[in-house]
């Protein structure tokens, strides 16, 4: 029973309100911070429990002789339970605390993160007119993990501004890189990002925050190295715009982009010079890397170069793509394939195909022309607007085209037997289904289903479902069946997700 009266002394109920008291200012501080409110708070706590420890421990280890305590039963009991009630403040505030240092999750995580992914790093060669902007990557190269010869790309707007003396003064934008090959392969790349900022009148280091998250889904067309080659010819030849000296600038680069005429514009050739450009008037757009270059947020200068390259590239791309996609849907056939703009397009096989093209749009709805081959129908939904559904021919004569509302609630279906030189509303009997929809487990009646999917053959019989809406579909539907190639439907049962 020696040790058993120091415990008991030690974990007396003071020193477990103490210990309480620590604990929770201690977890409110790692969740929510506050160092001025609650860390002198957690000092003077932490002290009082150390200094009650240190103490005792002294105390009790020091007396030549020590009562010796019988066993007793409510000891026992009593030092059992300051034994709990330790272990359980410490496993309730311990998960706490570990829950604040999980990503997002409270003020230590975010600490925690700032000491892992941020970076103080030096930024000595910051004389634009001597080096140019290659002293921003010897930079990332000496303190940030930059690899060497590695190629930087800009997630969004680069901006450096140099101040009158041609000093860098500000540096702001997100860059990322995949490092360099080895061996002439891809193996061993890895996706290294670096959001950086830097104020010359804040301090002399420049901040970097690592690993952070990047869309690099068009990395040739936000390619760094343009603004680059554009601000070492800046450096180098000058610009009227710039010569004064008289007040700071800066260069904003964007990657490769579609930009208006509305200021001075130079073009940088293919043997590096710098040429005035004169465009035909203003508001003139054009496709290049651009460098802009402006006082305050007054643009005076634009440098481009790169005309037309990268909207090429990305036009033979998607061309390429849209040819694969028609040549595969001409061989499966009955395959319909949607255009950006909203037009549609089913090829019904190798040598036939009927359009409905988009002319005209308005507050989320469109205007539709419709095409089959020699066959125009200037208005094939009778005046009616919205959003086209589908298009569904059983033969080159006879097939449906449907329109949703922009809400998608409900839809129409319109049905041609003459190739669409003529459409009709098709008619359902929904009101059919009204003793079998009784007592659904969604509470619905025949008024909503309203919402007409595109008809499809299963197993040689032509079927179309109607559901409550767009978002609905699969969860309860009417099913509708036809023997005469849509011109009559009639009602063949519910189904629901189950497929029942």
């Amino acid at each position: 029973m020696k040790r058993k009266h120091y415990w008991l002394i030690l974990l007396n109920p003071l020193f477990l309100l103490v210990y309480a008291l620590g604990l929770r200012t201690l977890s409110r501080f790692f969740q929510w911070g506050g160092v001025a409110r609650r860390l002198p708070l957690i000092a003077l706590l932490g002290g009082a429990g150390i200094l009650w420890f240190v103490i005792w421990t002294i105390v009790y280890f020091r007396k030549k002789k020590r009562k010796v305590m019988k066993n007793n039963v409510v000891l026992s009991v009593l030092l059992a339970a300051e034994g709990i009630v330790f272990v359980i403040l410490t496993g309730v505030y311990g998960r706490q605390i570990y829950h604040s240092a999980q990503p997002y999750n409270g003020k230590l995580a975010w600490v925690l993160d700032d000491w892992r992914n941020t970076r103080k790093i030096a930024f000595e060669q910051r004389d634009f007119f001597k080096y140019g902007l290659d002293g921003i990557v010897t930079a990332l190269e000496d303190g940030a993990g930059l690899a060497e010869g590695s190629e930087l790309y800009t997630a969004n707007t680069f901006s450096v501004t140099v101040s009158a003396d041609g000093m860098i003064e500000r540096v702001d934008g997100y860059l990322y890189s995949f490092g360099t090959e080895k061996n002439g392969t891809e193996e061993g790349k890895q996706e290294q990002s670096w959001l950086i900022s830097y104020d010359a009148s804040a301090g002399e280091k420049m901040t970097v925050r690592l690993n952070g998250a990047v869309n690099t889904d068009y990395r040739k067309q936000e390619q760094l190295s343009p603004m680059f080659a554009m601000a070492d010819a800046v450096r180098e030849q000058g610009l009227p715009e710039i010569s004064g000296g008289q007040s700071a600038w800066t260069m904003r680069y964007s990657g490769y982009t579609t930009k208006v005429c509305e200021s001075t514009w130079y073009q940088l050739t293919e043997t590096g010079d710098l040429t005035s450009y004169f465009w035909n008037n203003y508001g003139e757009n054009k496709d290049a890397f651009f460098l802009t270059i402006s006082w305050g947020n007054t643009e005076i200068a634009a440098v481009f170069c790169g005309e037309g390259i990268m909207q090429t590239r990305q036009q033979e791309e998607e061309q390429k793509e849209a040819a694969t996609k028609k040549e595969e849907a001409q061989e499966q056939g009955q395959t319909l394939l949607t255009d950006q703009d909203g037009s549609m397009t089913f090829y019904l096989d190798a040598d036939d195909a009927m359009r409905l093209v988009v002319t005209d749009a308005a507050a989320g709805s469109r205007f539709y022309e419709f095409y089959n081959g020699d066959i125009h129908n200037a208005d094939p939904f009778d005046g009616n607007i919205g959003v086209a559904e589908g298009i569904y021919f059983t033969d080159v004569r006879t097939g449906f085209i449907l329109l949703s509302f922009a809400s998608r609630d409900s839809s129409s279906m319109y049905y041609t037997n003459d190739g669409g030189a003529s459409f009709q509303q098709a008619a359902l009997p929904v009101e059919e289904a009204a003793a079998d929809m009784e007592g659904n487990e969604f509470s619905f009646t025949t008024d909503d289903m309203d919402y007409i999917e595109t008809p499809c053959e299963e197993d040689g019989e032509l079927k179309v479902r109607v559901s409550t809406s767009a978002a609905d579909v699969g969860t309860y539907a009417l099913l509708f069946t036809s023997a005469d190639d849509g011109a009559t439907w009639e009602y063949a049962g519910i189904q629901t997700v189950s497929g029942e």
